[in-house]
């Protein structure tokens, strides 16, 4: 499979895989129903398992039955008699499988419960697994094991040679989420094998959203346009959404396949422009020109805006300008979606396709204990490039109620968690996420739910087997 899919492993990955690969036969397979589904079939089975106590429990409570009349029930299903019912289905269970097998529970530190009294003599050999435990559970006390494979290697693997010399906000904030997730990401460059889309998929979305943003905002600042009219600005959004639609970016992008348009291309757009020139409601492209009209003399119309701003940070975290295109002694390596150097602050801001409306606390959250760093490198890059402002960073969406949401800011204002204390805290997490990742140390990390659902490693790690503890 992984032949198949393209994806590039080091040998070691290559051998621990086949290790670890267990060939079933095509026919083999589990069949999960209910007794009563399979009693009067001609079908057999190889192998039938009981698993439950319904055929242990008689009699049955005088008020079990109340569908049919009571002639009926007597008749053809066993009206109030368990016995009589259990009995037939037993005898159809012997009867459809060449092995059959009855597992009985047994309440751990209650009394045992005794084998049913319908297992006749055929049943000779019993088996007490009682001592069997789960995957999960041999996992969480440390015993599972995998022949000719040390368990140590997997869950805190020890790599040679890994020289840190690039690192982003994205990649920190991964490795930060859960290590091994960095590992298989951007150091073994596992891909998931994702099935592709009809039109565009999620990331392809998102690039669309941001070109349009990019191309309003570049179009305002060259051709100087400081009216605020309304439909004049809804026109230029819906003729620059058309540009970002037909830009090379979206129909060659650098990293995939080339565009082959379709309808869903197509739908998309349109949902996009909502709004624009129609009497829909407003799409995120007629909310972010609302937004735009309430803050345009705020941004000085976007005169001293930079849009998809890159920057550098050395390997003592300063500014790093490039001597050209092929310069890589940079350390950190970003780019930010607006930046406005206006009077006497600073706006940091990155756009996101999140629907919310209003904070996002958990978001917030990750940020003031720097646990997400984006807008803190951003902070960290704005400060000594352009000294003496207030810096103010935030997440905003135009994917909800409101015209743009601020879900989620950094400010090194009086009042903003940004400060001396804070930077330090930052340059050091950095250095030390460097040493980590040098020093090999790419244990798992048991993160919740919400983090792993959308991890794209996610069935092939520990996530599986240690659950949500």
């Amino acid at each position: 499979l992984y032949k198949k899919l393209n994806l590039t492993l080091s040998e070691t990955v290559k051998q621990n895989i086949k290790n670890s690969i267990t060939i079933l036969d095509e026919k083999i397979g589990i069949e999960l129903t209910e007794p009563n589904q399979i009693v009067g079939l001609s079908k057999r089975y190889k192998h039938i398992i009981f698993i439950g106590t319904d055929i242990n429990h008689f009699p049955p409570k005088a008020n079990d039955n109340f569908l049919y009349s009571y002639d009926d029930e007597l008749k053809y299903f066993y009206a109030n008699n368990y016995f009589t019912s259990s009995q037939t289905q037993l005898n159809e269970l012997k009867r459809l499988s060449d092995n059959l097998y009855i597992i009985t529970a047994s309440y751990s530190g209650k009394r045992e419960l005794a084998p049913s009294i319908l297992l006749d003599d055929k049943f000779d050999k019993t088996i007490d697994i009682s001592d069997i435990k789960s995957v999960n559970q041999l996992a969480l006390e440390g015993k599972t094991t995998l022949k000719d494979f040390n368990i140590d290697t997997y869950t805190d693997i020890k790599v040679d040679d890994i020289e840190v010399t690039h690192l982003s906000a994205s990649q920190i904030n991964s490795y930060l989420t859960c290590p091994l997730r960095y590992l298989y990401l951007y150091k073994i460059k596992l891909q998931a094998p994702n099935q592709k889309e009809d039109g565009f998929d999620v990331m392809e979305q998102g690039s669309l959203m941001h070109l349009c943003y990019e191309l309003f905002g570049t179009r305002i600042k060259e051709d100087k346009i400081i009216f605020i009219d309304k439909d004049k600005l809804y026109n230029l959004m819906y003729a620059v959404s058309t540009d970002a639609y037909n830009h090379e970016d979206t129909r060659e992008p650098k990293y995939s396949e080339p565009m082959v348009e379709n309808i869903y291309h197509k739908i998309f757009l349109n949902t996009l422009q909502a709004g624009l020139k129609d009497d829909r409601a407003n799409g995120l492209l007629a909310k972010f020109v609302d937004y735009y009209i309430e803050n345009a003399d705020e941004f000085k119309y976007f005169e001293k805006t930079e849009f998809e701003e890159k920057f550098m940070l050395d390997n003592k975290l300063k500014p790093y300008e490039l001597k050209d295109e092929n310069d890589t002694n940079y350390f950190i390596k970003g780019s930010i979606d607006r930046f406005d150097d206006l009077e006497n602050y600073i706006n940091i801001i990155d756009y996101k396709s999140k629907k919310v409306n209003g904070i996002d606390k958990e978001k917030q959250e990750e940020i003031d204990m720097q646990k997400d760093i984006q807008l803190a490198l951003y902070i960290l890059y704005a400060k000594q490039k352009y000294p003496n402002k207030i810096y103010n960073s935030y997440l905003l969406s135009f994917k909800g109620n409101e015209r743009g949401v601020k879900f989620a800011s950094l400010s090194s204002a009086e009042d903003g968690k940004y400060n001396d204390e804070y930077e330090e805290n930052l340059k050091k997490l950095i250095f030390d996420t460097k040493k980590s990742i040098e020093n090999g140390e790419f244990s798992f990390c048991n993160s919740d739910e919400k983090v792993c659902g959308y991890c794209d490693i996610k069935n092939i790690c520990h996530e599986g087997v240690l659950g949500e503890n």
